[in-house]
């Protein structure tokens, strides 16, 4: 049984031709980014906030030259993160 239909080719042309290699399109720096996120969000929300911390600050330097998606979460989840520290200048 044949596997599909099969272009009958002069034998000069036949001997040219492969069969296609598998490919996968895959941004690799793009899903590293989405796992490394996911995955610092579920740390964070189980209160593991060093490795969520890590994970985050990975993210960015990843894409410390772009303004990607990856980025503006991973800032906006270490600002929830580390809201800042809150100074007084009273003195009593």
């Amino acid at each position: 049984m044949s596997e599909g239909f099969i272009l009958p080719l002069p034998t000069h042309l036949e001997r040219l031709v492969t069969n296609p290699t598998s490919r996968a399109a895959v941004d690799v720096e793009a899903m590293t980014a989405a796992c490394a996120l996911h995955t610092g969000e579920l740390a964070l929300s189980q209160g593991q906030t060093d490795i969520a911390r890590d994970l985050l600050v990975s993210v960015i330097k990843l894409h410390k030259e772009e303004r990607s998606y990856y980025v503006l979460k991973a800032k906006t989840l270490l600002a929830k993160l580390e809201p800042g520290v809150n100074v007084s200048f009273n003195v009593r």
